[in-house]
């Protein structure tokens, strides 16, 4: 992808939405550009990638480890979306796979680069650490409906996840207190 068609399509990511010009070049530039088709792996589970990645083309399914199947996918993600997040901010192996399900362009920003542009971008490092944490609350809601409902079928449990709804709580908040009427399930994420 030519280098101005590559910093417009980073400076439309919610990571680098409004970042400097330089910010968004350096990127462009110094970042690595991977084509994969069908079936290739970006992300294996257990690896430890000190990398962000970009899809800058096509679409990928993050699954739980070794499965390519439907019901077992975490998530479906397209053009603009960040793969890497949660290892880069926690440091920690990957617990899924991520893998092409259709010809993709990724772009990888290494972690020598992203230290770049957290110097140079004061935004960066909240919306990263934004990011890695709804990411994060995700996984971990999915995984708790797939054990509830174990053997449900798969289009069930994903409408479930698709209606679901983030409630946040401050402390001493309450959620609900004793003899209120049931009206949801809830998940601690």
């Amino acid at each position: 992808m030519e280098s101005s068609t590559l910093v417009a399509c980073l400076a439309a990511t919610s990571l680098l939405e409004n970042a400097p010009q330089d910010v968004l070049e350096s990127c462009a530039s110094q970042g690595q550009q991977l084509s994969l088709l069908p079936g290739d792996t970006l992300i294996r589970a257990g690896e430890h990638k000190h990398s962000l990645f970009i899809v800058l083309q096509g679409h990928v399914q993050v699954t739980l480890t070794g499965s390519l199947a439907h019901h077992d996918a975490l998530a479906e993600l397209g053009e603009g979306s960040v793969l890497g997040e949660i290892q880069v901010v926690t440091g920690q192996a990957s617990t899924a796979d991520v893998i092409a399900t259709t010809p993709c362009l990724v772009l990888e920003l290494n972690r020598e680069l992203l230290r770049a542009v957290s110097d140079r971008f004061s935004a960066f490092d909240a919306r990263l650490t934004l990011l890695a944490s709804a990411r994060l609350r995700s996984v971990t809601f999915r995984r708790a409906v797939d054990a509830l409902l174990g053997g449900a079928d798969a289009a069930r449990v994903d409408d479930l996840v698709r209606s679901a709804v983030e409630v946040e709580l401050d402390r001493d908040e309450y959620l609900f207190r004793q003899g209120d009427a049931p009206d949801a399930w809830y998940v601690l994420t």
